[in-house]
């Protein structure tokens, strides 16, 4: 998990676990957006 940056590790840390890295790239845009 050493790969997270600080400001993607909130949601992140679980969007990354369930979907995965690939995805975790586009929910972070998103939860920036919301």
């Amino acid at each position: 998990m050493e790969y997270q940056a600080p400001e993607v590790i909130e949601i992140g840390s679980f969007e990354e676990m369930t979907l995965g890295r690939k995805y975790a790239d586009t929910a972070d845009e998103n939860a920036y957006q919301h």
